[in-house]
């Protein structure tokens, strides 16, 4: 669960000489409390020295999936809005802490925040607002970022915008024996 950086070996360190410092970084396979130590090991004229440093952290669970494959609003005329309810759900054993941003944010929008809390098991509605501003396709994604384990779930977001037209049928009109009322140009 802790790695380091790789080094080659032997590392030979000068005397009275500063060197950059070599980090451990905790990588937790499972949830949970995780114990382990870091051996350091010296050899100096045929005498080795070892010295454990006890480390411990804590994994969080961030088993986080959204309930639908991607969201597609379909054709939405131009100008007009249609409104998608998105759900996420903790599959984890942690409460999660997330925030919800769509990548592009063109004619997509988030409509009810984008901070939450998600206890393990539970779900959250997220409505996603599509507005299309011409006759397009457009494509984004909504993405979901876990604020502990720096982890992020997406699903593709799509639609369609359109321009409503009519046709009429057929395009000249005909018409005969119309009453109408006098009329007159007037300036």
């Amino acid at each position: 669960s802790f790695v380091g950086r790789s080094l080659r070996f032997p590392v030979t360190l000068e005397p009275n000489t500063g060197y950059q410092p070599n980090f451990f970084r905790f990588r937790p396979v499972t949830s949970g409390w995780v114990r382990d130590s870091i051996i350091f090991v010296t050899r100096i004229d045929g005498c080795t020295i070892e010295r454990k440093v006890y480390v411990t952290g804590y994994g969080y669970s961030s088993d986080v999936e959204f309930t639908v494959p991607d969201v597609d609003f379909g054709d939405v005329i131009v100008g007009q809005s249609k409104t998608i309810v998105v759900t996420a759900r903790n599959n984890g054993t942690d409460t999660l802490r997330v925030s919800f941003y769509l990548e592009v944010g063109e004619s997509f929008y988030l409509t009810g925040g984008n901070g939450r809390e998600i206890a393990p098991g539970e779900t959250v509605q997220l409505p996603v607002t599509f507005v299309p501003f011409k006759d397009s396709t457009f494509v984004d994604k909504l993405c979901l970022y876990e604020q502990r384990c720096y982890t992020v779930h997406w699903r593709a977001v799509k639609g369609l915008g359109i321009l409503e037209r009519f046709d009429f049928e057929p395009d000249i009109m005909r018409t005969a024996n119309l009453l109408s009322c006098s009329s007159k140009l007037d300036t």
